[in-house]
């Protein structure tokens, strides 16, 4: 089974245009199907995603720089 994700590991800007290019599609099913109160609820989510994975990429990079 694919991953429906990017993967976490690909950082930089490879990685953010990639969460763009899913969030981009997510935000245009819902917006075409007209669902506003998902809508809202999939930008607080994302928002809450991006955070936290830029976060812990982060974190990552220094544990891995740290070895």
């Amino acid at each position: 089974m694919g991953k429906l994700l990017p993967d976490p590991q690909i950082g930089g800007i490879g990685g953010m245009l990639l969460w763009l290019f899913f969030i981009t599609i997510a935000l245009t099913f819902l917006l075409t199907t007209g669902l506003a109160s998902v809508l809202i609820v999939a930008v607080v989510w994302g928002a809450i995603l991006l955070v936290l994975y830029f976060v812990l990429s982060r974190i990552l990079f220094r544990l891995k720089r740290g070895r």
